[in-house]
This record gives structure tokens, sequence and C-alpha cells, in this order.
């Protein structure tokens, strides 16, 4: 199950650690962490945003993929995108 939070050239000793220090918070942090962010959601404030920003998201995130996510819901088109 962890793997799939994570990419697919993600390393499975990585993996096992994240795995590991996660077992060590209880289940009153976990239950919080998952109230608190499930909804976060800024897109709708990106109009907002008067200064050049950075905006980072994954090719693969299932959660904020670029298309539909940052690029439609900004003020002004985004003028520059990269992979990395």
């Amino acid at each position: 199950m962890a793997r799939t939070w994570f990419v697919p050239e993600s390393h499975d000793e990585h993996i096992s650690l994240v795995v590991e220090e996660a077992r060590k918070a209880s289940l009153d942090f976990h239950r919080n962490v998952v109230n608190e962010f499930g909804d976060f959601d800024l897109r709708p404030r990106l109009g907002e945003i008067k200064v050049p920003t950075l905006i980072v998201v994954g090719d693969d995130d299932s959660v904020t993929p670029v298309e539909g996510g940052v690029q439609s819901t900004a003020a002004e088109p985004l003028v520059d995108s990269a992979s990395l």
C-alpha cells in the first residue's frame, strides 16, 4: 500500500524509512493530518498572488495534477513550466 504514495522511481529503502517513521506517530496524529489537509486546496486563491511565484506539482501526482489544476485556476496563464 505505501508504494502507491510514491513515484515509481522511489527506492524501497526510502519507502521503508518513511513507513517506519509514520508508524511512530499516534493514530490521533494521522487522523488529524487527514482531517486538516484532506480538503486543503489553495487553487481558488491563486489569482491573489501578485509577485512571481514558483509553484511545484508532480507529473505523476494524482492529487495535484498540472492539467486542470494550477494552470486552469491561475488568474493569468502561467508563462513558464518545466518538468524535472
